[in-house]
């Protein structure tokens, strides 16, 4: 089986710790990160280039993302509101 393409919406604190949970399945690639914050999208790339040794795309707008398309699955960890 291929790795699944995953994106990533919400990075904040229940967003950060799922990722890192995906990142742990030798099966899922994180290949999109995005939040509206930028300073939370670096630091979510720098956590999967460090673990991987590769640089996912990063979005601040989650529709250019999906737009772009290449992902099987989107994890949405946005906020309650």
């Amino acid at each position: 089986m291929e790795k699944i393409r995953m994106g990533f919406v919400g990075l904040g604190s229940r967003g950060s710790r799922m990722l890192m949970t995906f990142l742990s399945f030798p099966k899922v690639e994180a290949a999109a990160v995005c939040d509206v914050y930028d300073d939370r999208v670096k630091e979510a790339a720098k956590k999967i280039y460090e673990k991987h040794g590769q640089k996912p795309r990063c979005y601040t707008d989650y529709s250019q993302m999906l737009s772009d398309g290449g992902l099987d699955a989107v994890y949405i960890a946005s906020s309650w509101e």
